[in-house]
């Protein structure tokens, strides 16, 4: 698998990519970057901090960022926040960085002021429902930036049936905010009972990317019900 990757990342040698395999130090004209490729052991994370250090005098004036690729103390993935042992925290990050951009987690966050996921650029599964996708604009001169989202990028996001009885046989109707459906993946919660084929046809009809549908589970018969210490 290192083989796979390590021969696609080459691959980029020939454009204007850089690819960090070791901690390096880009002098730029008004700011420096300090890039940390990811290390599976926290403490070679800290030790690679250590050995860039801080600027010399000379340009100690200019903006100072760190990129990164790490797990952090704090950081949520999907709904739960989740720590690998022995996790970085962003206190960790000496105080002379402007501030610290990140790979690595998808959903885009920022945690205390100083460390900030860049995030996936576009929706990839079902866990970015909800998550707006983009990139990070930074103006270093101002030591200022904000993020750029892709807003017509296709999206997972999940929408639900409602089912009116009538004598003429129960109609269902899907709820959802206008634009939500077309051209994105989405997933129909729909009660238990209803004709799965029809929910997906009434979905279909709106031009969605792809569709996929599945009971309510609070909707089950009691026997049925999942157990809410699972």
């Amino acid at each position: 698998q290192s083989t796979y990757f390590d021969t696609s990342l080459r691959s980029l040698s020939d454009t204007h990519t850089i690819v960090v395999e070791e901690p390096i130090r880009i002098n730029l004209r008004d700011y420096v970057l300090d890039l940390i490729p990811y290390r599976e052991d926290p403490d070679d994370f800290r030790l690679d901090l250590t050995q860039l250090g801080p600027l010399s005098l000379s340009n100690s004036h200019v903006p100072h960022y760190l990129i990164a690729h790490q797990s952090v103390v704090g950081a949520k993935r999907g709904s739960f926040e989740f720590s690998p042992p022995h996790s970085i925290s962003p206190l960790d990050i000496p105080s002379y960085y402007s501030h610290t951009f990140s790979g690595h987690y998808h959903e885009p966050q920022t945690l205390l002021d100083t460390w900030t996921y860049v995030g996936s650029p576009i929706h990839f599964d079902r866990s970015d429902r909800g998550q707006k996708k983009g990139a990070i604009l930074l103006s270093p001169l101002e030591e200022e930036w904000s993020r750029i989202y892709y807003q017509e990028a296709p999206q997972f996001v999940e929408v639900r049936a409602h089912v009116d009885p009538s004598p003429s046989g129960n109609r269902i109707t899907i709820c959802h905010s206008p634009g939500e459906i077309e051209g994105n993946f989405v997933d129909v919660v729909y009660p238990f009972g209803t004709d799965k084929d029809l929910v997906l046809e009434r979905v279909r009809g709106q031009g969605p990317r792809g569709v996929k549908a599945h009971v309510d589970p609070l909707t089950l018969p009691s026997t049925d019900q999942p157990d809410p210490d699972l």
